[in-house]
């Protein structure tokens, strides 16, 4: 079983000043599964952790958030799960068709990851959006 991780429960896993960490680390901990971030989520992680954490609590914590993140990444914790070039028609085609929204391409390429997965299981803060979306897969998004 998989689980793949959005930006926000990965920031808030990593930040005990964000509201979310508790509930975020909760889950991320107990998940009995793969823990799968696409690469897109880590550039987006990684603004956060360089706008958010540096500007509350400097930059040698942000640095320290970000070696957290590479650690949990290099001991296993986290597997990245780089964007296919299969992926990039399917991103497009949600972000085409969601362009009112507007659907990013970082949501996107979550998306198209969890379909390509086979696992409709996505960790995400953001329930606007991933409710809202269709898998072509599976329906709707399984939301944790």
């Amino acid at each position: 079983m998989r689980l793949i991780v959005d930006a926000g429960p990965a920031f808030a896993y990593l930040s005990a000043d964000d509201p979310d960490h508790a509930r975020s680390v909760t889950l991320l901990e107990s998940f009995e599964g793969e823990l799968v971030i696409p690469q897109l989520v880590l550039a987006e992680v990684s603004y956060f952790i360089n706008t958010r954490v540096k500007r509350a609590v400097g930059a040698k914590k942000a640095a320290e958030a970000e070696l957290a993140l590479i650690e949990d990444i290099t001991t296993g914790t986290f597997r990245v799960e780089p964007v296919q070039e299969a992926d990039w028609p399917r991103i497009a085609e949600l972000i085409g068709r969601y362009r009112n929204f507007p659907l990013g391409i970082t949501d996107a390429s979550v998306m198209a990851a969890a379909e390509r997965l086979d696992t409709p299981k996505i960790a995400t803060l953001d329930t606007r959006h991933f409710h809202t979306v269709a898998s072509t897969r599976f329906g709707h998004f399984e939301l944790l």
